[in-house]
């Protein structure tokens, strides 16, 4: 994944003496890779690089803090997924993430945790004819810091998407929507809300290969909410079939008979 995000970090003085852009503008790469164990769960790592970090100097206000320039390494980031209920192709599936991120960034450039973040999600999705549509409520639990206002704590987390297949298995509009809240003040304000809303297109020129493109803005004004954010995504993964229901190599659409596997007629 290649993603930039604009105006994504404001520093607030405790003492009401102004606020600046700490991340103005922001180029991270996330190379991500996941295996399946058993059919059942899939563990899986990202390695975030950061190739642009820039802001305003934020010394002014706090005299600790220095400005964020250049290139550095992100937090690598462990990920487990378990299913409880399998969907297949069709139906409704449960599942639950559990991500660690490991303290691993580099220099003051504002793109990693001093320590260890956990985040715990349930995740329910339904799926059929190419079309899939998915929740998830998670926790991400971290160490606080009294830096920003509002204070950077625990936070409620909550997604949504939907897929629609265009042409079934090669091309799919794409809709999300992610937001976070403050666990101890959900809700309570626009400084402790960050929503972001994302559109785009998933293409799948050949066997494999996936090509994504997504953008959209945010609402809200918690800290690491960007004012909006563009995204790339090169990636392999087994073309799905999700419009081939009898498994017959025939397209849904096309066939006679979508529930009996059969000759291509």
């Amino acid at each position: 994944w290649m993603v930039y995000r604009k105006n994504a970090l404001n520093l607030e003085s405790p003492a009401g003496a102004g606020e600046t852009q700490l991340i103005s503008d922001q180029l991270v790469s996330d190379l991500y890779f996941a295996v399946p164990l058993l059919n059942i769960a899939s563990i899986g790592v990202d390695i975030p690089t950061f190739f642009i970090s820039s802001g305003d100097d934020p010394s002014a206000i706090v005299g600790s803090m220095t400005q964020a320039e250049g290139a550095s390494f992100g937090d690598v980031r462990l990920s487990g997924k378990v299913k409880f209920w399998d969907n297949g192709n069709k139906g409704f599936g449960v599942g639950l993430l559990q991500d660690l991120t490991l303290p691993t960034a580099t220099g003051d450039k504002f793109s990693g945790e001093d320590s260890l973040t956990s985040k715990t999600a349930l995740i329910i999705d339904w799926s059929g004819s190419g079309f899939v549509v998915g929740a998830n409520l998670g926790y991400f639990a971290r160490s606080n810091s009294t830096a920003f206002s509002p204070e950077i704590a625990d936070e409620l987390h909550l997604g949504a998407g939907i897929q629609i297949p265009l042409i079934c298995d090669d091309l799919e509009l794409l809709l999300a929507n992610n937001t976070r809240t403050t666990a101890a003040s959900a809700f309570e304000s626009d400084a402790h809300l960050g929503s972001t809303f994302l559109g785009g297109l998933r293409v799948r020129p050949m066997d494999g290969l996936v090509l994504t493109g997504m953008g959209g803005a945010a609402i809200g004004h918690l800290p690491g909410t960007p004012e909006w954010e563009g995204m790339l995504n090169l990636g392999w993964e087994p073309k799905p079939n999700s419009c081939d229901l009898d498994g017959d190599g025939l397209c849904d659409s096309e066939d006679k008979c979508p529930t009996i596997p059969g000759p291509k007629v």
